[in-house]
């Protein structure tokens, strides 16, 4: 397990008048053997964007004590043909080893921790699934429409960027998807997130114009959308000064 490390705080007083319910935690990586693919696979393994990448590095592996606070993440190295801001790559659960297709509850939202050696954009592929029903990250089949939620635009082609959340190059960072609520764009389907329960098909990634890249990702889960009026608003300073900061669930 992963533990955060704890920094004394100040805090003021909130006015609380109800509980959320815990996030959902389903992959942190800990399951998997060290070096192995895991969830995801090799970033030239999808048709659909492996030509914008070099032939090597093409790895997904996990890879354990990256870093003070991990002690396995999942890791991918890779490298676009050029530095162009049109290239992106598109990496997919398709059924991964173990871990393929995750579920994911598409009335909450999808948090996970990444770092990047260089800025990127990333958006998720969310795969429509009618016949899906949970649990979350259950193996959910590779059958229906992928919506594109938190991208800049439409992608249907390897010659255009989905872009989305920037990834500021060298620190962890936690990115959070509100799967009913973010901007939803095509990939192969309408652009219109429907139903309850879907998969996590993908991550793009799009290039912020540098070629070679490393990436490492951590503690994928589910969280409720925050109720109205949960908390009133009076946090002191330096609880604002962590919410950006990488979240371990544990």
């Amino acid at each position: 397990m992963k533990r955060a490390t704890l920094i004394p705080l100040v805090l003021v007083p909130l006015a609380v008048t109800s509980f959320e319910a815990p996030a959902q935690l389903f992959n942190d990586f800990e399951a998997a053997t060290t070096g192995a693919e895991y969830s995801f696979r090799a970033p030239r393994f999808s048709g659909s964007t492996s030509g914008n990448l070099a032939t090597t590095p093409n790895a997904m592996r996990v890879v354990e004590g990256f870093d003070a606070n991990a002690s396995k993440v999942g890791a991918f190295d890779f490298a676009f043909v050029d530095d162009a801001t049109t290239r992106w790559v598109r990496l997919t659960t398709f059924n991964a080893a173990g871990l393929p297709n995750p579920v994911l509850d598409l009335n909450q939202m999808l948090q996970f921790d990444i770092f990047s050696l260089n800025d990127i954009r990333v958006a998720v592929g969310v795969r429509e699934d009618a016949d899906v029903a949970g649990p979350v990250g259950a193996n959910g089949g590779a059958s229906g429409s992928i919506e594109w939620v938190g991208a800049e635009r439409a992608s249907a082609s390897a010659g255009t960027a989905p872009g989305g959340v920037l990834v500021t190059a060298g620190s962890w960072q936690t990115l959070t998807f509100n799967l009913k609520a973010d901007p939803t764009f095509a990939f192969t389907g309408n652009g219109v997130l429907a139903g309850d329960w879907g998969t996590l098909e993908s991550l793009a990634v799009s290039s912020m114009g540098t070629a070679a890249q490393t990436i490492y990702l951590d503690n994928f889960r589910m969280v409720p959308v925050p109720e109205p009026g949960t908390m009133a608003l009076g946090l002191s300073a330096a609880v604002m000064s962590l919410i950006g900061l990488r979240r371990r669930v544990r």
